[in-house]
């Protein structure tokens, strides 16, 4: 399997189920931590696929970081960080924003943006 879909069964694989996550005993704050980079990276993986895609006549730039610092890095004592956010830009002003909003959300482990 090649491509995005080779990269999502190996994702699919290696990640835990809401359910199995927020039930585990393994639930700590390295775990949280660990999630958490795992997510930047996602994210910044994610960007630099889009970089590609776009027609002529569109950029996109890195917009200002968003703070990060959801429930669960609270409870466990995970100190909050600066996630990556992205503009694509068709003229001067900004046409779109990919804003990362939460990665623990009711029906995914992946994140949302």
């Amino acid at each position: 399997m090649e491509g995005p879909a080779a990269g999502a069964a190996t994702w699919n694989g290696s990640m835990k189920t809401v359910l199995e996550e927020v039930t585990s005993d393994a639930i700590d704050a390295e775990h949280v931590r660990r999630r958490v980079e795992d997510w930047e990276a996602r994210l910044n993986g994610l960007y630099s696929e889009i970089c590609g895609w776009l027609p002529d006549g569109w950029e996109v730039r890195r917009g200002a970081p968003v703070l990060m610092h959801e429930k669960m890095m609270q409870e466990f004592g995970v100190e909050s960080t600066r996630m990556p956010t992205l503009e694509f830009h068709g003229g001067d002003e900004p046409a779109v924003k990919l804003i990362p909003r939460a990665l623990w959300t009711s029906a995914t482990t992946a994140g949302s943006i």
